[in-house]
């Protein structure tokens, strides 16, 4: 009888060795990898060399257009760059707009609603990201809104009619705890509450998933290039 062995599948098997990362022909692009391993790309990103160059021509084009930039180049710049950036978040070109950082992003999105009593509540969960955090307890409450925080358990209890929005992460930023989004967008449509989804924890471990998942999740969208507030 001839013993027959199956392969290994032990995941490291699977790991490409690092001489043979792909990956590696970029490296030499950001300076600061010739002399440290840098792991708070989260945080701030490695500076690519690329980086010197678009600030010089930053720099010549407000130098010699002044004023006149912003028409011809800079307002819809945002929009170009998540053009380029869409495909690697595996997004639809013209869905991706680039600001500087979650906190502003919320604060865009906080701006686009009205909070006039009956719907004028904004729903957080406690252990948001502080500076998200800051956003609704100190700008929304000038718009007029009404902020509750509620421990996560209680969240689902808490969106009701007079709900405007549930602005909250995927995957929160302490704990590493993941939530259970289908559940709390299906609550949101029930009650007529818009959820804002921050996913900027979730979506390098699974981009194009986290996009096709937001997309079923979310029921509203916002066209930068036809709404600009």
């Amino acid at each position: 009888m001839t013993e027959v062995r199956q392969p290994n599948h032990h995941p490291s098997s699977l790991i490409p060795h690092p001489s043979t990362d792909e990956l590696l022909r970029f490296r030499a692009k950001f300076p600061i990898l010739a002399n440290t391993k840098y792991l708070v790309s989260h945080s701030l990103g490695a500076m690519p060399e690329a980086a010197r160059d678009a600030l010089e021509e930053f720099a010549d084009t407000w130098a010699s257009r002044g004023v006149r930039a912003w028409g011809e180049k800079w307002w819809m710049m945002s929009i170009d760059v998540g053009d380029v950036i869409a495909p690697l978040l595996g997004a639809a070109p013209g869905s991706v707009v680039m600001l500087p950082n979650v906190t502003t992003a919320e604060a865009v999105v906080l701006s686009s609603f009205e909070f006039e009593p009956p719907r004028n509540r904004v729903v957080i969960v406690e252990g948001e990201f502080p500076s998200v955090r800051y956003v609704y307890d100190r700008l929304a409450k000038r718009f007029g809104a009404e902020v509750i925080t509620v421990g996560y358990d209680d969240l689902l209890d808490a969106i009701d009619e007079r709900t405007q929005l549930v602005p909250m992460s995927h995957v929160f930023f302490e704990t590493s705890f993941t939530a259970d989004v289908p559940a709390i967008a299906r609550r949101c449509r029930e009650a007529g509450a818009t959820l804002v989804l921050d996913v900027f924890q979730s979506y390098r471990r699974s981009r194009a998933a986290v996009v096709k998942r937001a997309q079923r999740w979310c029921w509203t969208s916002f066209n930068p290039r036809e709404s600009f507030r």
